[in-house]
C-alpha cells in the first residue's frame, strides 16, 4: 500500500521547527528557504510555499506512513521527553513510590529486551489458561471483565464518561467493539486479500504461543468467523456520526432483556463499578446480536476468540517474535509502514502515556514558561472575538441561531499548557522487572479511576491529553478547547515571534478546534 506525504497547513513549511524570531537571538522565525522561486505563486501557492519542505522530507521516512509538521515536531519533542525520562532512569537512589522511581522502572523495564525475550509469551499463559478453564458460557462475562480491566478484553468497550445530554454528570457507556481489523466494513466487500492475510496472521500468532499449526489454522477460522458476526451487527462509520443514534439510555434490567446471555451483574462487579441504575448503550442492536452469538457459537469458538484478544492485545509488550509479527500485519501490510519506530521511541511513548501527567509536570517546568501560556491565552481570546464577528454577519444564519451560536462561543472554556491540578499516581504500582505488568497495571489504574467517577459530577479541571502531547482537542461534552504545551512550539507557536507568525501557525489550530463546536 502506497504512502502519501501529509502536510497540515500551507504556511507552516515556512516556519522553521527550531528557530526563534527576530525579537530574540537566533535565526528568523520564517524559514524562506523552503520557498520554490521557480513556481509562480499565483499558479500553485501550495507548491510555491512548500516545495522545499516536501523535497527535504521525500521519500517519507521508513517508520512512517505519512509525514508532516505534527510528525516533525513530535520527533523534536520526543528528544525533550527523553531527556526527562533518562534523567529519572539514571536515578538509582529514587525512593520507592516516588515519581522518579516509577518513570525509571517503567522505562528501564521496557528497554530490558533480554529479560523480555527470556520470558517469551510466559506472562500471558495464566490468562490463556484462565480462558481455557472456563466451565461454561455463564463464566464468559466475569472472565472477560477481568481481562478488560488490563486492556485484554473482548466483545465490546465499556467506560465512564459525561452524559452527552447532561454533561455535568458521569455515566456508564457501553459500545460496539471486539474487532481485529480496523473497520467493520473491512469484513465485507472485495477484501479477500485482507481476510486471508489476517487469518494467516492470527494463525502465526497462535503458533508463536505454542499451538500446533493445524489447531492454529482452525482457531484463526474460528476467530474470523466470530469477528465477522460482530461486524455484521455493528453500525457503520456513517451511522455512528449521528449522536442521537448512539444515545440510548436504559436500565440494567433493560440491558439484561436485550442481551440475556451475558452475565451483566458479574461483569459490572468484576470491572469495579459501583451501584448504578442507568447507562448509555450506544448500539442496542449490537448487544442483542452479541447475546445471539454467545448462544449460537460453540463454546470453543468463543474461547478461541477471547484467547486471540489476549494474544493480540499483548503482542507489543512481549517478546520480539510476537511484536514483529504483530507489526508485520498491522504496520507493514495494512498501512504500508516499512519499519517500526526504534524501541527507545516506542517505550518512551508508552512511558509518557502511562505516566502522562507525572512526566508532564516535569516537562512544563523545563520547557513551557508562564509567559508562553499568557501569550497563547491572548491569541485564543482574540480569535474568539474574530469568530464572533464572523457569526454576526453571516447571511445564511437566522438571528435566533446566531444568538445561540454566540452564546456557545462565549461559554467555550480554554485550557492552555497544563492542568491546574496534577494527577496523583501514588496508587499506580510500577515494578522494575516486567514491562508487560507495568502496562497492565497502568490500564487497571486508569480503569479504577474511571469507576470512582461513575455517578459523580464531572471534574471540569480534568484533562484528556497530557501536557507533552503534540496535539489539541475540542470536547463537545465540556464545550472546551485544550492546547497542551507540547504543540505550543515552533512551527505552530513561537512566543517570541510576530503575531502574524503565530496566527498563521497555531491560529489555524485554534480556529480548527473552535469550529468543532459548530460541526
Amino acid at each position: 500500500m502506497k504512502k502519501t506525504t501529509f502536510f497540515t497547513m500551507m504556511t507552516l513549511a515556512m516556519i522553521s521547527a527550531g528557530c526563534s524570531s527576530d525579537k530574540g537571538s537566533g535565526s528568523p522565525a520564517l524559514n524562506t528557504g523552503y520557498i520554490d522561486a521557480g513556481i509562480n505563486p499565483g499558479d500553485d501557492f501550495y507548491r510555491y510555499v512548500n516545495n522545499g519542505w516536501i523535497k527535504e522530507h521525500t521519500p517519507i521516512p521508513e517508520e512512517y506512513t505519512r509525514y508532516g509538521a505534527f510528525d516533525e515536531l513530535s520527533e523534536a519533542n520526543e528528544k525533550n521527553i527523553k531527556t526527562i525520562i533518562e534523567k529519572a532512569a539514571a536515578d538509582k537512589k529514587a525512593e520507592k513510590g516516588s515519581v522518579s522511581q516509577k518513570i525509571r522502572d517503567f522505562y528501564n523495564a521496557g528497554m530490558d529486551t533480554a529479560a523480555i525475550e527470556a520470558r517469551g509469551y510466559g506472562e500471558i499463559v495464566p490468562y490463556l489458561k484462565l480462558i481455557g478453564s472456563m466451565q461454561g458460557k455463564n463464566e464468559i462475562a466475569k472472565v472477560n471483565a477481568g481481562l478488560q480491566t488490563i486492556g485484554l478484553g473482548a466483545f465490546f468497550s465499556a467506560g465512564v464518561g459525561p452524559d452527552p445530554k447532561q454533561a455535568d454528570m458521569h455515566i456508564m457507556h457501553l459500545a460496539q467493539g471486539g474487532l481485529g481489523l480496523p473497520d467493520r466494513d473491512d469484513y465485507f466487500g472485495e477484501n479477500k486479500e485482507m481476510w486471508e492475510a489476517y487469518k494467516k496472521h492470527i494463525c502465526k500468532m497462535f503458533i508463536l504461543v505454542g499451538i500446533d499449526e493445524s489447531a492454529a489454522m482452525q482457531k484463526s477460522e474460528n476467530v474470523f468467523s466470530f469477528e465477522r458476526s460482530l461486524a455484521e451487527n455493528s453500525l457503520t462509520n456513517v451511522e455512528l456520526r449521528n449522536p442521537d443514534t448512539t444515545y440510548n439510555m436504559m436500565s440494567k434490567d433493560r440491558l439484561e432483556e436485550i442481551c440475556p446471555s451475558y452475565d451483566w451483574d458479574a461483569y459490572f462487579h468484576a470491572i469495579g463499578a459501583p451501584e448504578f441504575s442507568t447507562m448509555n448503550v450506544a448500539e442496542p442492536h449490537f448487544f442483542e446480536a452479541l447475546s445471539r452469538n454467545i448462544d449460537s457459537y460453540d463454546f470453543e469458538v468463543i474461547m478461541d476468540y477471547m484467547s486471540w484478544k489476549v494474544i493480540h492485545g499483548s503482542a507489543s509488550r512481549l517478546c520480539s517474535a510476537l511484536d514483529v509479527e504483530n507489526f508485520n500485519f498491522y504496520g507493514r501490510f495494512l498501512y504500508g509502514q516499512e519499519s517500526q519506530l526504534p524501541r527507545w521511541r516506542r517505550i518512551l511513548n508508552s512511558t509518557s502515556h502511562c505516566l502522562g501527567e507525572a512526566i508532564g509536570q516535569l516537562y512544563v517546568e523545563e520547557y513551557f514558561p508562564a509567559s508562553a501560556k499568557e501569550r497563547m491565552e491572548k491569541l485564543v481570546a482574540n480569535l474568539k472575538v474574530a469568530l464572533g464577528q464572523r457569526i454576526e454577519v453571516l447571511d445564511w444564519m437566522s438571528d435566533e441561531t446566531k444568538a445561540l451560536a454566540l452564546d456557545k462561543l462565549e461559554t467555550i472554556s480554554v485550557k492552555v499548557g497544563y492542568p491546574n491540578k496534577w494527577k496523583d499516581y501514588s496508587n499506580y504500582d510500577v515494578c522494575a522487572d516486567s514491562y508487560f505488568r507495568n502496562v497492565c497495571n497502568a490500564i487497571a489504574f486508569a480503569n479504577k479511576e474511571e469507576m470512582t467517577e461513575l455517578g459523580k459530577p464531572v471534574d471540569k479541571e480534568k484533562w484528556f491529553m497530557t501536557p507533552q502531547t503534540v496535539n489539541a482537542y475540542y470536547s463537545p461534552e465540556m464545550n472546551e478547547i485544550v492546547f497542551p504545551a507540547g504543540i505550543l512550539q515552533p512551527p505552530f507557536f513561537n512566543q517570541n515571534a510576530d503575531d502574524a507568525i503565530n496566527y498563521g501557525g497555531i491560529g489555524v489550530v485554534i480556529g480548527h478546534e473552535m469550529t468543532h463546536g459548530f460541526d
